[in-house]
């Protein structure tokens, strides 16, 4: 099968021998080994994959689809018109531009994340590591621009021990971005820098409240203020439907100066997740 892969390919043809060539099923992966080999233009779109090489009297090619097998054509075919050369050109084309145009508009997916976040705190470290997750919804105008929105929950809260005394400091926090991704992808990787507004809302905020044993504590006071979330965006396709997607960037906090004495912080933020893609 290989000989006739390469005859299909241009290592050997002519007009004579113009004739399509059943050649079974071929994986994408030999199919673009072998295109290689022989110096052709391998393009897919995950589910039809083909090759073509100039060769004597024109361009010899092979299209193949992952359910129905391959189909090899030499130049002088024009049994069934634009079936032969042009049509495997038509089709390659098509293929080419398909895979450009049929990029899944929408992508709905889930990840963990991490938020190195700024306490403040004067009595210990003053920062601390978040843990938590939450969703994501994309929307592609293209390839190279998108449209997204992303929800995360921190379910930690902190609070610091001085004498007697229980300081909280900051509650769970939920932060929620709206924004631009843009860049540029191929079939497998896609390359972004995103730059995406939204808010945080803090369940409670430090303060001095409690004595350990009262039961008059005040209430906690809830917060939500303005952020912003600017960074990159590394994306894998392992299929045309599914993505991996890792995130890091800056997550700048807009504190109120009006409820509270803390300046605005910055905060590294990463996340890996998956997600579907329509």
């Amino acid at each position: 099968m290989g000989s006739a892969l390469g005859l299909v390919l241009g290592l050997v043809s002519s007009t004579a021998m113009a004739k399509d060539v059943d050649l079974g099923k071929h994986s994408e992966n030999e199919i673009k080994s072998i295109c290689g080999r022989v110096g052709g233009n391998f393009v897919s779109d995950g589910q039809t994959y083909g090759c073509a090489k100039k060769c004597t009297g024109g361009t010899c090619a092979v299209i193949c689809d992952k359910d129905d097998g391959c189909i090899g054509t030499t130049p002088g075919d024009r049994r069934r018109g634009p079936t032969g050369e042009r049509g495997v050109l038509d089709a390659l084309s098509a293929t080419a531009s398909s895979s450009q145009s049929d990029l899944p508009k929408l992508e709905v997916g889930g990840q963990f994340s991490m938020l190195h976040f700024d306490t403040f705190s004067a009595f210990s470290d003053r920062r601390r590591m978040e843990f938590g997750g939450g969703g994501r919804f994309t929307f592609n105008f293209n390839q190279h621009v998108a449209a997204e929105a992303q929800v995360d929950y921190f379910p930690h809260t902190d609070t610091e021990r001085i004498g007697t005394f229980d300081v909280p400091l900051w509650g769970s926090k939920t932060l929620a971005v709206f924004g631009i991704k843009a860049g540029g992808r191929s079939k497998r990787v896609g390359v972004f820098g995103k730059a995406r507004p939204g808010f945080i809302h803090f369940d409670s905020v430090p303060g001095f409240g409690c004595v350990v044993g009262s039961t008059s504590c005040p209430p906690p006071i809830k917060q939500t203020v303005f952020a912003l979330d600017l960074g990159g965006v590394l994306e894998y396709y392992p299929s045309p439907k599914t993505v991996l997607r890792f995130d890091a960037g800056d997550t700048i906090i807009y504190h109120d100066k009006r409820q509270n004495f803390f300046d605005t912080s910055h905060s590294l933020q990463m996340s890996v997740g998956v997600g579907l893609r329509f």
